[in-house]
C-alpha cells in the first residue's frame, strides 16, 4: 500500500470535491481517498499491485479535474502548492486585470445608457454585443468548457452554474438585439460582461486567500516525506 498526494485543479465547490472523491474511489486499487478544497489536494491509499497513478490522473482529467502527483519536497516561496511562483502570480494578476477591465466597461455602458456618460462608442449596442462575445469566448471559455464537462459526467460544478448564468444572459442579449434593440438589448448587453467580471474577481480573491493554507499543507507533506508516511488515521 502506498500513499499518493495529488494536486487537483478545477475544484470550485463542495460538489467538485464529491466528484473528485467519487472518481478516485472508482479507480482500481484505490482503497481510500480524502480531498481538500482549500489546498486543492487529494490523498489516497493506493494498492501497489492493482493501482496505477497514471490511470487515476487520466480519469480525473476526463472529468475536468486535471491533476498531477505532488513532489513531497517542499519549496518555500511557491504560490499555493506547486508550480512556478512567477507564472502562478502572473496568472492571478492577469485574471484581476481582465476582471477589472470587464467591470469598468460594463459600468461605463450602464452610465452611457442612463445618459450620465457621453461616449458614443461605449454606449452603442454593437460595442457591448461584441464585448460580451469576446468576454464569453475569451476569458470565459475555460469556465464554459469546465462547466460542460462537469455536466456531461453528471457532476455539475460551480463552473456549470456560472456558465448557465452567463450563457443565459448572453442568449437574452441576442434576443434583445432582434426584438427590442433600444431597451432590452442594451439592458442585457452588459449583464454577461459584469457577471463574468465579478466571477473572475472573486476567483482572484479566492486564490489570494488560499495561498497560506496551500503552503502550509505543502510544508506538512514535506515533513511526512522525511519522517514517515501519511495515513488516514494519522501519522505513522
Amino acid at each position: 500500500m502506498q500513499t499518493v498526494v495529488l494536486d487537483v485543479e478545477g475544484m470550485k465547490c463542495g460538489g467538485c470535491v464529491s466528484a473528485v472523491e467519487r472518481t478516485l474511489l472508482e479507480q482500481p486499487g484505490v482503497q481510500r481517498a480524502d480531498v481538500n478544497l482549500v489546498s486543492r489536494a487529494a490523498w489516497l491509499d493506493l494498492a501497489e499491485s492493482d493501482g496505477n497513478v497514471d490511470d487515476v490522473l487520466a480519469a480525473l482529467a476526463a472529468r475536468g479535474f486535471p491533476a498531477r502527483e505532488r513532489s513531497l519536497e517542499f519549496q518555500p516561496g511557491l504560490n499555493g502548492t506547486t508550480g512556478s511562483p512567477g507564472l502562478s502570480w502572473w496568472r492571478q494578476w492577469r485574471q484581476l486585470m481582465v476582471a477589472l477591465v470587464l467591470l469598468l466597461l460594463s459600468v461605463m455602458g450602464h452610465l452611457s445608457e442612463a445618459g450620465q456618460l457621453s461616449v458614443p462608442v461605449i454606449g452603442s449596442l454593437s460595442f457591448h454585443a461584441g464585448l460580451a462575445t469576446v468576454a464569453l469566448f475569451g476569458p470565459g471559455r475555460q469556465i464554459l468548457v469546465g462547466g460542460i464537462k462537469a455536466a456531461r459526467v453528471g457532476a455539475p460544478s460551480m463552473d456549470t452554474l456560472v456558465g448557465l448564468g452567463v450563457g443565459s444572459a448572453y442568449l437574452g442579449q441576442l434576443g434583445g438585439l432582434g426584438v427590442a434593440q433600444r431597451w432590452v438589448g442594451r439592458a442585457f448587453s452588459t449583464s454577461p460582461v459584469m457577471l463574468l467580471g465579478f466571477v473572475l474577481l472573486g476567483r482572484f480573491l479566492e486564490e489570494r486567500a488560499r495561498f497560506p493554507n496551500g503552503a502550509g499543507v505543502a510544508a506538512t507533506s514535506a515533513i511526512a516525506a522525511r519522517n514517515g508516511s501519511f495515513g488516514f488515521d494519522g501519522w505513522r
